[in-house]
């Protein structure tokens, strides 16, 4: 490709005759643009960049001259393109700008041929080392390839790329594999770095004791986890068997790594092509971590057989861990929550699944420490907790942690209780919170609680703003109005759901508290939604 050259100078017959005055076509070049003033040359490269390599300019024209055409240029970084200044102006101040601004050459006026082919063909070897080594530098190693696709950077390109560079033999199948070292948590680190700084190197060596797979294709992938790539043709020693050899590298990296290992095995694919689904469906793999009945070295085909679930628990499983968390029952802690963990990997939950569950029960009850003014940032297992998903735990590493925040909670709980005089108002507020669709008043709750009902009422209205009575009906009245919006139940069955022996009373009082009767809050709802419906549905018409 010939390098693409534009002239700029404001006399015409200039232009001319360095058309004529060299063989630009022997040189590698092509005279493609032409300008007489250095704004038109400037608007031009901006708008056509890669249409112009090298800009031969006179300095002195009208509108710009061409010392101001390459400050610009430079300046605004709008080009790459090379400066050949022809001036016939010996002058050193323009020399020196020139210089300033990196001009390949200043050549005075008039031209001699020989000079300015000269000038060109250097300036032609020079372009071409240039690029050349822009080429090298851009072009990734295969172990950064491999990196960016593991990590879902640039995957097509990746692929296509890798594709070219890696010659596979007939009949190979390639799997991508990720080894997640289970270390649990360290106190002597911060709880995000896990991954020992040689623990590549201890992947990659074990990886080279029993197979020969190339450096190149084993990287840290997250801060516990490493991605490697196999092919088929480097298990002989196991018979082709992928199991086997799984199991080998196991066994060896959890020796070495002093620490527990699982690996995730993607589908087996038969072309670098196809990689990106070796590594998808490996990652999908981290899904089944905490499903009951998983090895230590998971393969896509056998596990995905497995259905995952994203069903939560029951919501009185929570009630019953916040109840012994809030009455300091450490044996009840600790029974209640062997039993969720039970449920959940009985359940085969996903991880996903499992995090969402365990991050509301730990944002519950921080709400409620919140809510009692308690110092959450002194708890210790609070940011390990928050950031569970990220570390790397197993079933029961996790299940202990869950277990060490709960005890930790309650324990705060407990001497902030012993610290405040309002002795146990807050487990008042959750038994309310959690018994108002029953026959509750001040005075069965006060005998619950053995304290005195005026006392009882006095303290609830100096610690929330509130009358027993008003909350009382504020979660009764909220609860009604969930109901209606949710459910197509009577207003006396929705009465009797939060907690009103009576229906008229119901509807009274929510008259009082909303300005209109229920029936008249769900019809409300109703047209609102109706109308939605009429908008989504109508077609404009011109």
């Amino acid at each position: 490709m010939k390098l693409q050259v534009m002239l700029v100078d404001d006399e015409q017959y200039v232009r001319k005759g360095l058309l004529g005055l060299i063989d630009w076509e022997s040189l590698g070049y092509c005279v493609s643009h032409e300008a007489d003033n250095g704004k038109d040359a400037l608007r031009i490269i901006t708008s056509r960049p890669s249409e112009v390599d090298v800009v031969i300019t006179d300095i002195r024209m009208p509108v710009m001259d061409g010392l101001k055409l390459i400050e610009e240029v430079k300046l605004r970084n709008l080009s790459s393109c090379k400066f050949i200044i022809l001036s016939g102006y010996n002058d050193f101040s323009y020399a020196q700008s020139a210089i300033r601004f990196g001009v390949s050459d200043y050549i005075l006026k008039p031209i001699e041929e020989e000079d300015l082919e000269e000038t060109l063909r250097q300036l032609a070897l020079q372009i071409k080392q240039e690029r050349l080594q822009k080429a090298i530098s851009g072009r990734l190693t295969l172990k950064g390839l491999f990196e960016q696709l593991s990590r879902g950077e640039l995957a097509a390109k990746a692929v296509m790329e890798l594709d070219e560079r890696v010659r596979l033999s007939k009949g190979t199948v390639l799997r991508y594999g990720i080894v997640e070292m289970n270390r649990g948590l360290s106190e002597e680190s911060d709880v995000t770095d896990y991954l020992i700084k040689d623990d590549v190197s201890v992947v990659a060596d074990a990886l080279q004791t029993l197979i020969d797979v190339p450096s190149d294709f084993v990287v840290q992938l997250r801060n516990h986890q490493c991605a490697f790539l196999i092919s088929s043709d480097a298990l002989k020693l196991y018979g082709g068997s992928y199991e086997r050899f799984g199991s080998a590298l196991q066994t060896l990296l959890a020796k070495r790594l002093t620490a527990g290992v699982t690996l995730y095995f993607g589908t087996s694919v038969k072309e670098m092509k196809a990689l990106s689904e070796s590594i998808q469906t490996a990652n999908e793999l981290l899904q089944y971590k905490y499903v009951k009945g998983m090895k230590d070295v998971l393969f896509y085909e056998t596990a995905s057989k497995t259905k995952l679930s994203y069903a939560e628990p029951e919501v009185s499983l929570f009630h019953r861990i916040q109840e012994a968390v809030e009455e300091q029952e450490t044996e009840k802690i600790k029974t209640t929550i062997a039993t969720l963990f039970a449920e959940i990997e009985t359940k085969s939950l996903a991880k996903d699944a499992i995090r969402t569950i365990i991050n509301r029960y730990v944002h519950r009850i921080v709400g409620t420490l919140q809510g009692m003014q308690g110092p959450i940032d002194l708890l210790v297992n609070l940011k390990p907790m928050l950031s569970w998903d990220a570390q790397p735990l197993s079933f029961s590493q996790l299940q202990h942690l869950f277990i060490s925040f709960m005890i930790e909670s309650s324990r705060m709980m407990e001497q902030l209780r012993g610290e405040q005089t309002k002795g146990s108002i807050h487990k008042i507020k959750s038994y309310i919170e959690r018994h108002y669709q029953e026959n509750i008043n001040l005075k069965s709750i006060a005998a619950e609680f053995y304290m005195n009902p005026v006392y009882v009422g006095q303290l609830f209205k100096k610690t929330y703003g509130q009358y027993f009575n008003e909350f009382l009906l504020s979660i009764r009245i909220g609860e009604a109005k969930k109901l209606l919006r949710q459910t197509d139940l009577r207003i006396y069955e929705i009465a009797e759901k939060v907690g009103f022996n009576n229906a008229d009373y119901f509807v009274a009082q929510f008259e009082k508290m909303e300005d209109m009767p229920p029936s008249e809050y769900r019809k409300k709802l109703l047209t609102k939604q109706g109308g939605h419906s009429h908008e989504n549905t109508t077609i404009p018409t011109k």
